[in-house]
């Protein structure tokens, strides 16, 4: 997974750098699939901005958080992220399952026909 991590109106410090590689990769190392992702942080007056853009096989997922502590931002982002993959796996393995169940029905109800 490529991770591009950048900064407008804040220095990018290591730490900081760290802080975002360390979420990242627990998020690749949950969920597969996951090829690309962008964090933007931004500072804008009193508040805090963190963005992250990931692309995933079928899907790109976008999630935005603000606080006043850059750190609480990007738990909050990463909580976001989760949610939106989760809920996108659900409806991917909903639809898989539908379509499988919905073959089933329509030749039970063939044969059911038939006889």
């Amino acid at each position: 997974m490529q991770t591009n991590i950048s900064g407008h109106h804040l220095a990018l410090t290591p730490a900081l750098r760290a802080y975002v590689n360390k979420i990242t990769n627990r998020l690749d190392a949950s969920f597969s699939g996951i090829t690309n992702t962008q964090v933007t942080l931004t500072k804008e007056n009193i508040q805090y901005i963190a963005e992250l853009m990931l692309h995933m096989r079928g899907v790109d997922i976008k999630a935005t958080s603000m606080n006043k502590d850059m750190y609480a931002a990007i738990d909050r982002l990463h909580e976001k992220v989760i949610k939106q993959i989760l809920k996108f796996k659900g409806k991917k393995r909903k639809s898989r399952h539908k379509s499988v169940n919905d073959g089933l029905n329509q030749e039970l109800d063939e044969e059911n026909d038939l006889d």
